[in-house]
């Protein structure tokens, strides 16, 4: 006689919530799932979740699902449907992990909702209802089935997950770190391959400008340098308030050996940084010039 192993609704807890330390982490998740079905927007949009029985919902315009993808894919936990190294349509490397981050999102509120229109599909759409007040009274997680809906749709594909009834509230401090945590999910060059998140908060409207400014607004620090028609070079470090840092031009760069930041801002409040620059010789432009007028750049420095 065979038999398979079977699991406990507790261990759902243990997976979700107990592997994941932060709510928010949980939603980037979803947001994440949404990039990797090629999306070009996700919006996330926080109803009354600074309160017991709030609402999140992730809405985003990607390829969707078919009810063989939902069986194999989003309700397997654990395993990735997915190859890691495979590219989408699009273009993209998924970024999505193995189910468990999305397991903490659905297990912040009682009851979960999924609508996913698949472009494969045109005019069809699949819904399923999750309750989990219905896996406290079963001794096994496989005792409650998931029923899945198939429906006629006018609506465009992409995906949709409503979880109602947060059965704990979402913090500021959560919010803020999910705000954060979307800005580099988003290409901050616009292309017709782009990703773009959005939040939607009405408790938190400054964080929703958060997201809105986008990645180089909240770069941590900045370093732009430049190089005129005679190879001269002059460079500027800023950190996020704008406030200079240290910056030095060709001369400063043009010396040899192991130097301290040759200009720097006294309102910057911190201790010179140290570089090291060596020169060999004469360089090609420096004696013929560069053949261009200016050029300019800059490198952002961000993080969460």
């Amino acid at each position: 006689m065979s038999e398979i192993l079977r699991f406990a609704p507790s261990i759902l807890a243990r997976l979700g919530e107990e592997l994941v330390s932060h709510p928010d982490q949980g939603i980037v998740e979803l947001v994440k799932n949404a990039y990797d079905a090629d999306a070009r927007l996700c919006q996330v949009t926080l109803s009354e979740t600074t309160q017991h029985g709030g609402r999140v919902i992730v809405r985003d315009d990607g390829d969707g699902m078919t009810i063989q993808q939902i069986r194999d894919g989003w309700l397997v936990l654990g395993r990735s449907g997915k190859d890691p190294m495979e590219r989408t349509r699009l273009g993209r490397l998924p970024v999505g992990e193995k189910g468990l981050g999305r397991l903490a999102a659905l297990r912040l509120g009682q009851r979960v909702v999924l609508v996913t229109r698949p472009r494969d599909e045109p005019g069809a759409e699949y819904c399923m209802e999750i309750d989990w007040a219905l896996f406290d009274n079963v001794p096994v997680v496989e005792d409650v089935p998931l029923e899945i809906e198939k429906r006629p749709t006018s609506e465009g594909y992409g995906t949709s997950i409503t979880i109602s009834n947060l059965v704990s509230p979402l913090r500021r401090m959560d919010t803020k770190r999910l705000a954060r945590s979307l800005i580099p999910l988003a290409d901050p060059f616009e292309s017709d391959r782009s990703f773009s998140a959005e939040l939607i908060s009405d408790d938190f409207r400054d964080l929703e400008q958060l997201v809105t400014s986008g990645y180089f607004d909240e770069a941590h620090h900045r370093l732009r340098a430049e190089l005129d028609p005679d190879a001269r070079g002059s460079a500027v470090a800023m950190d996020h308030r704008g406030n200079i840092k240290w910056k030095a031009d060709h001369r400063d760069l043009g010396r040899s050996g192991t130097y301290r930041s040759p200009r720097r801002c006294s309102n910057s409040g911190s201790s010179p940084s140290t570089f090291r620059h060596s020169r060999a010789g004469r360089q090609p432009w420096e004696k013929y010039g560069t053949g261009f007028r200016r050029l300019e750049g800059c490198i952002y420095i961000t993080g969460v």
